[in-house]
Parts: C-alpha cells; structure tokens; sequence
C-alpha cells in the first residue's frame, strides 16, 4: 500500500493538472481535500488488507469518500467561481457603455 505522503502528491498532480489556470485559487482548499482522501484511503486499504472489510465494502468505503471528496471542493468552488462570476461582470461593465453606443441599444445592462 502506498504512504499516504505518496498518495497525496499523486492526487496533487491530478488536481493541479486538471484545474489549470485555476489552480492558485484551487490550490488551498485542495491541499486539505487532497490530504484527508490520501489519508482515508490509506487507512481503508490498510484496514482491507488486514481482512477487516471485504472487496465490496471497500468498493462502497471509496465511492462515499470520492463523493464527500467531491462535494468539499464543489462547496471550495462555489467561492472560485463567484470571483470568476465577479471578474465578468466587472469586466462587461467597463466595457458597457462603449459597446451599448456601438449596437444602439442595452445589450450590456
């Protein structure tokens, strides 16, 4: 089984490769996330392996921590993506009244 330091900077990467661009606004709350999975799943492969659950339990043990996993950073998101939704916005009203004159009418409110 894997330490948990090695399961970490393997999910580390995963996050990172996938957020992109997104990343320094992710990387906080990942940190976090990306530890206690490493440190769950660590402790359910140990716990398998000394024979106190069986393959279908550890099966349902992981898909109940990666929904967990998923729903801490959807909850982490929601604050990532009101910024993105702020920065938008922030930009369309710096631009609106040179675009509004162009059309002729509000597209831009």
């Amino acid at each position: 089984m894997p330490s948990a330091d090695e399961i970490f900077a393997g999910l580390m990467q995963g996050a990172r490769e996938e957020a992109a661009e997104l990343w320094e606004e992710a990387k906080e709350f990942s940190i976090n996330t990306c530890w206690s999975l490493a440190s769950q799943l660590v402790l359910v492969g140990q716990a398998f392996v000394a024979g106190e659950f069986t393959k279908a339990e550890v099966t349902k043990y992981l898909e109940t921590i990666r929904l967990q996993f998923i729903a801490t950073l959807a909850a982490a998101l929601m604050k990532v993506e009101g910024l993105a939704e702020r920065i938008v916005n922030a930009a369309l009203t710096a631009v609106r009244d040179a675009i509004n004159g162009a059309l002729g009418f509000k597209l831009i409110v």
